[in-house]
């Protein structure tokens, strides 16, 4: 679409209104509490382990969301992981995985006393599988894990499986 030198000058303030008024609502929207926000922090930084699981040499991606209060760590790795005992079987949403809180053996500041979702991608054709572990500093938040599979679902699903995951920058949930 073309607009013309004459037609520019009568259109910027036109956008500029609709833009604000857009920032505006949403700016509103989240203060009223209708959503919370969800913010990728740092990473993906690679790392080799898992601080939970003694011993293993798993190369991981690790990331932190700040979500609230909460600093939300996730490890996504795209090695071969075995369900050590205790884990239970667990729902989260459409997802299932495995849950497992307290039973770390080892106690790490990032951990400890905390509850941890995995959730494991099945390879498929032309599509490597992946792992992903969502560690929450308290009780683990559902709609934050099934927000934030489903994206992380959505940008690996073209990524490369040489390149470190795609984390999403921002989930916006509602409470």
């Amino acid at each position: 679409m073309w607009i013309s030198r004459e037609t520019l000058p009568r259109a910027l303030p036109l956008n500029k209104f609709f833009f604000v008024t857009a920032l505006f609502l949403a700016a509103a929207s989240f203060a009223a509490g209708d959503t919370a926000a969800a913010f990728l922090v740092e990473g993906p930084v690679k790392e080799a382990g898992l601080p939970f699981i003694y011993p293993n040499a798993l190369d991981t991606y690790k990331g932190y969301y700040q979500y609230g209060k909460q600093k939300i760590t996730v490890f996504f790795t795209s090695g071969t992981f075995l369900i050590p005992e205790g884990w239970k079987k667990a729902r989260c949403g459409k997802y299932s995985g495995y849950r497992f809180t307290d039973t770390a053996p080892v106690d790490t500041s990032e951990t400890s006393g905390s509850s941890v979702f995995y959730y494991k991608k099945d390879s498929s054709p032309g599509y490597p599988g992946w792992s992903v572990f969502v560690c929450f500093p308290g009780k683990e938040d559902c709609g934050f894990t099934t927000l934030f599979l489903g994206r992380l679902e959505y940008f690996q699903r073209n990524n490369d499986p040489g390149l470190p995951p795609l984390l999403p920058a921002v989930l916006e949930t509602t409470p």
